[in-house]
């Protein structure tokens, strides 16, 4: 080697180059995320049903449901009995409390409570009311239902073997910033199973035989709470320091 001095400064100049761009990388490299925290909700609780002959639009992003004004939700409701809301709004709770226990509110508490929030039917919305009853409450989510069909099995006139028939719709809101986290449609009116073979495992679980409306109306609450959002899926975040 004729100039080993000099390989030696260049040996000693590439590896201080290599450690100042290792330096400069790091420094312009934004620093790593934090890992996103959760905890679980606090409470929830479930408002009375409204009852009422106005459907929801099957298309979800077309419901308007929770934005109309509940004199309009609560608008004729013929051939259902005055008691129909208020056994739906218990076998929600039930099974509800069933699943998640003391995070669901006491009924009696959430009926008391919601009767002093309503204050004009003709301008307050059901999304509107869940918002003020989840404050007094200190509930994280409220769930909401509308009721729109409740017949028992010959009610139809003229048609004296006519099924039960029951439709609703169940949403939950988040009380903070009142958006619809979830909605779930039962439509249904009980029909033999050999009119439709597909249906055979759910008239299974009936046991094949006529159900009364309330039979029915509680099959449906299990059916569309079973695609209720779990506890994971309902943990708040917690801000970032």
């Amino acid at each position: 080697m004729r100039n080993p001095h000099r390989f030696i400064i260049r040996i000693l100049t590439l590896g201080v180059w290599l450690l100042s761009e290792t330096a400069w990388v790091a420094a312009a490299a934004p620093p790593p995320e934090p890992e996103a925290t959760y905890v679980e909700f606090k409470q929830m609780a479930v408002m009375p049903f409204f009852v009422g002959s106005r459907q929801p639009n099957v298309d979800e992003a077309m419901d308007r449901t929770l934005s109309c004004p509940v004199g309009e939700l609560c608008a004729g409701t013929p051939g259902i009995e005055p008691g129909a809301g208020r056994d739906l709004t218990r076998m929600v709770y039930e099974e509800l409390r069933r699943r998640f226990g003391d995070q669901v509110a006491s009924l009696d508490e959430s009926r008391l409570t919601f009767a002093e929030v309503v204050t004009d039917e003709s301008l307050d919305t059901a999304r509107g009311l869940a918002q003020r009853l989840g404050r007094e409450m200190k509930a994280d989510y409220v769930v909401i239902g509308t009721l729109w069909r409740y017949r028992d099995r010959g009610e139809v006139p003229g048609m004296p073997e006519s099924p039960a028939s029951v439709a609703f719709a169940l949403y939950l809101v988040e009380v903070q910033t009142g958006r619809r986290l979830w909605r779930g449609l039962y439509d249904e009116a009980q029909r033999q199973a050999t009119d439709h073979l597909l249906q055979a495992r759910k008239y299974l679980k009936m046991g094949f035989k006529w159900l009364s409306a309330r039979e029915l109306a509680r099959h449906g609450v299990k059916q569309v709470l079973a695609e209720f959002p779990s506890d994971e899926e309902l943990r708040i975040p917690v801000p970032a320091p």
